[in-house]
């Protein structure tokens, strides 16, 4: 029998994984202080990394929001934005929230003793609370093991983005945090999940994050530095990303270093750089050794997809009908054109563009971040599947257009979790 033409990879975990972990420990600790300067060379000799895996664990850092790249001029932790921290946490609670209700009645033996553990051990007293909350314990045991249940990876994917940065901030305020209510309020949810309670479960939840979110509500933000320039990594990112997302470039295709760099006319840094960012968009993935593909997007993943965007539109929908915007005045058109389109396309048409209307007006940066690119890689997927439009049901959409109209938020909700139920319903 020949040798095996497949390599076998004996190294492990990526060295850029390795080095990413071990700064963004250091970062979120306070080890590495906000605002502290982190140069390559000194990070070279204590990560023993190359500059490869350095450079592109401190680019998935900046992503999210914990370091800030300028090139050739400086690489610095960033410091502490209350607003950023605050909107991590709302969006954290509705994930994680959904993740509630989707899992009740659900939970397996083993996470139930994930949760027994961390109520009866880890919440015993607000010490052993608050060691808790501020390392990853908390994470490991509680929101991972109800969002993990939902089976959803990008309910998964965006707890990850948005929860380092929240552990970092809580690391550096822990005197200005209300423990004992935090404790209480987190133990009554564990119980209601445990129970199968998704009404109480979800009620206990969002005052654990009241609790978690009121230090840096009305906090004064840190003077925001001043924009840097997009870099050429970003550039090509944009334009792979545009080639995916408009059918160019196919799902599964091979993205070889050497034929992008020949259509971008840059060198193999940048173009690794923008893979990078782009697998971490979930739109490319990267495996060792070989080279970087289109990701694919089958109807599964298509579910969660949506799923994971209504909650995010749900975020900002509050925010839109809130009385900061004039509905009838702003949204009239639109309005009109949902309730009187001649097909269903239409009628679609319409309600992305409200939806684009309640976005903006949200005051979530966060959210409207993730929300862009969910909308995009949903997009992705009906332009290769149209008849997956035929799973929206047209009168729900109206509902939901008229909820908007007057203002009820309640109302809008519903119908808009609906419209959700209905398409992520069809296999």
């Amino acid at each position: 029998m020949p040798i095996p033409t497949e390599r076998v990879d004996l190294v492990g975990a990526p060295a850029r994984d390795a080095v990413f972990e071990l700064l963004l420990r250091r970062i979120v600790t306070g080890e590495l202080a906000p605002g502290s300067r982190l140069r390559d060379g000194e990070l070279l000799a204590t990560t023993d990394a190359s500059r490869v895996p350095l450079r592109e664990a401190l680019n998935r850092l900046e992503t999210l929001g914990l370091v800030r790249v300028v090139p050739r001029q400086l690489t610095e932790v960033t410091p502490i934005d209350p607003r950023r921290t605050a909107e991590c946490l709302e969006l954290l609670g509705a994930v994680v929230g959904q993740a509630l209700v989707e899992t009740a009645g659900r939970l397996t033996a083993d996470d139930a003793s994930n949760l027994l553990d961390l109520r009866d051990i880890g919440l015993r007293d607000d010490a052993t609370a608050f060691a808790t909350l501020t390392d990853a314990t908390y994470w490991v045991q509680f929101p991972s093991v109800i969002v993990g249940r939902t089976g959803n990876d990008e309910y998964r994917s965006l707890c990850q983005q948005t929860w380092p940065y929240v552990e970092r901030s809580l690391a550096h305020n822990e005197h200005a945090l209300d423990v004992t209510g935090w404790r209480r309020a987190l133990v009554a949810t564990i119980d209601g999940a445990l129970e199968g309670d998704a009404a109480a479960a979800l009620t206990a939840w969002h005052a654990a994050v009241e609790h978690t979110a009121a230090p840096f509500v009305h906090a004064p933000a840190d003077v925001a530095p001043p924009a840097r320039p997009v870099v050429l990594r970003e550039r090509a990112a944009t334009v792979i990303q545009r080639a995916i997302l408009d059918g160019t470039l196919e799902p599964g295709e091979q993205l070889r270093e050497s034929a992008l760099m020949a259509w971008l006319g840059i060198s193999r840094t940048p173009v690794r750089d923008a893979l990078a960012l782009l697998a971490s968009r979930r739109l490319v993935t990267l495996e060792t050794h070989r080279p970087a593909r289109v990701a694919t997007l089958d109807h599964e993943e298509f579910v969660h997809v949506l799923r994971a965007l209504g909650v995010l539109r749900r975020v900002s929908l509050g925010d839109a009908l809130s009385g900061k915007v004039d509905v009838p005045t702003a949204w009239g058109t639109t309005l009109d054109r949902i309730r009187g389109a001649a097909s269903l396309h239409e009628r679609i048409a319409a309600v992305d563009e409200l939806s684009a209307a309640i976005t903006a007006a949200g005051d979530n940066l966060v959210a409207t971040q993730a929300m862009d690119l969910l909308e995009a890689r949903a997009r992705w997927y009906l332009v290769r599947d149209p008849q997956a439009l035929e799973a929206y049901d047209g009168e729900e959409l109206v509902r939901f257009a008229e909820a908007v109209r007057s203002g009820d938020v309640e109302a809008a909700v519903r119908a808009h979790a609906r419209v959700y139920d209905t398409v992520t319903a069809r296999r």
